[in-house]
């Protein structure tokens, strides 16, 4: 597909930062949170609830489009978290591994924590997010301003929160096995071992046996979706994970259609106000 931008784009950071953030939806409490802000170099205590999402495309106001030089931004990923001091932000500059952040990140990320949709929040921070080898590359481009964390750390935390779910080690070995996948597929991790399934991914007798585990609802998804685009990226039709899903359009027809407004991008959905009740279909 033409273009360095949008997620069908495989290996764009359109793409590869969902595909692999994204991970974070599998465990079923908040008990991870708090590490990941952390290391993000945020504050957080206890967190009860967390919200987070992609590319939310925002208008400027008068305070802030002369620094920036335009009308609008769009931050990589926001995270809005609540612990027992009330509500906080955590807003991600992204770059896909391999790639460095330069000086004008500094400058994108000075504008997303102060955004008109989020001044009202006492508590906002920010962060690069970069493979480790251009860690201090992009530390330095940035003047030191920001934190940094690497995707390889990111993989990390992950891990570390799938080792101390409260599941059978079968179940958590196969969490831990698609996680690696995942980053290995973009080249943060090399040389995972190979799958130990014996089994064709992303079809139907997959997953009724995900589904016969005994897991969480995020932990069999998970699996299933990670069965299905390993399926898809290796050139092999899956079998839709959902029913539903057997009546969606497919990626190209989705990309034709174009669908998607300014108005549409300029949704605060990381914020705990918004429903998906809301969106207008």
């Amino acid at each position: 597909m033409a273009g360095n931008r949008g997620f069908y784009r495989v290996g764009s950071e359109d793409h590869v930062t969902p595909a692999l953030f994204q991970n974070w939806a599998l465990f079923p409490d908040t008990n991870w949170v708090a590490a990941l802000i952390g290391d993000a170099g945020g504050e957080a205590g206890r967190v009860s609830r967390v919200r987070w999402a992609y590319a939310c495309e925002e208008i400027l106001d008068a305070q802030l489009r002369p620094f920036h030089g335009r009308d609008f931004v769009i931050p990589d990923i926001m995270l809005t978290y609540e612990d027992e001091n009330g509500p906080a932000l955590l807003v991600f500059e992204v770059k896909k591994p391999g790639t460095a952040a330069e000086p004008a990140d500094a400058r994108k990320l000075t504008s997303y924590v102060d955004l008109p949709s989020m001044r009202t929040i006492k508590r906002r921070f920010g962060c690069l997010l970069v493979s480790q080898q251009v860690a201090e590359k992009s530390r330095q481009a940035c003047a030191g301003k920001w934190p940094v964390l690497t995707w390889e750390h990111l993989s990390e935390l992950q891990l570390a929160a799938t080792s101390e779910m409260k599941l059978p080690i079968t179940i958590r070995d196969q969490v831990s096995y698609w996680i690696k996948h995942h980053f290995s597929r973009y080249g943060v991790f090399r040389n995972v071992a190979p799958s130990q399934f014996n089994r064709l991914h992303g079809t139907y007798e997959s997953y009724r046996e995900i589904d016969a585990l005994s897991a969480p609802d995020g932990v069999r998804l998970f699996l299933k979706g990670s069965e299905c685009s390993e399926a898809a990226l290796t050139g092999r039709q899956p079998d839709p994970p959902l029913p539903w899903l057997a009546d969606e359009p497919n990626s190209e027809k989705i990309r034709q259609q174009r669908r998607q407004t300014k108005e549409e991008r300029r949704v605060c959905r990381w914020n705990f106000d918004w429903t998906p009740a809301r969106e207008q279909y």
